[in-house]
Parts: C-alpha cells; structure tokens; sequence
C-alpha cells in the first residue's frame, strides 16, 4: 500500500471510508478493528490490480466482508 501515490491513497482513504460507513449506519459491523483491517486489505488488493473507482472499490470490499464467515471464538477458562 506504501507504493501508492497522493491521489491513489485519497481513493482508497475515501473508498475505506464508505465501506465502514455503510457497515455502521446497517449495524453490520462486527469488530472495528477487524473490519478496518479487513475492508483496507480487500481495497489495496483490488488497486493493486488496477481497480480506482471508488464506489467500486468500497462495494467490492463490503460484499467480501459480508461473505466472509463470521467466527466466534469463546475462550474458556
């Protein structure tokens, strides 16, 4: 992600952006953390092939984040 420009990292700042917005107002938002570290992974992968369409960008990552098992872990002392 470091090898993206000025504009480019605007792009995906915004793009990230949208998609955690759209996790909170639909309530959908699981763990901040996680999903900021998800949704940023899923964005810099798809400009690395090219992709700057925001709104894209932002779809594509919501739709993984949504398609990606949710795990829960229970610790048990």
């Amino acid at each position: 992600m470091s090898d993206f420009n000025t504009n480019e990292m605007e792009i995906f700042d915004e793009s990230l952006d949208i998609a955690l917005s759209v996790l909170l107002r639909n309530q959908e938002l699981r763990s901040f953390d996680e999903a900021t570290h998800f949704l940023a992974k899923e964005i810099a992968e798809l400009m690395c092939q090219g992709e700057r369409n925001v709104l894209l960008l932002s779809n594509f990552a919501l739709d993984a984040y949504r398609l990606k098992p949710k795990v829960y872990l229970r610790l048990v002392q």
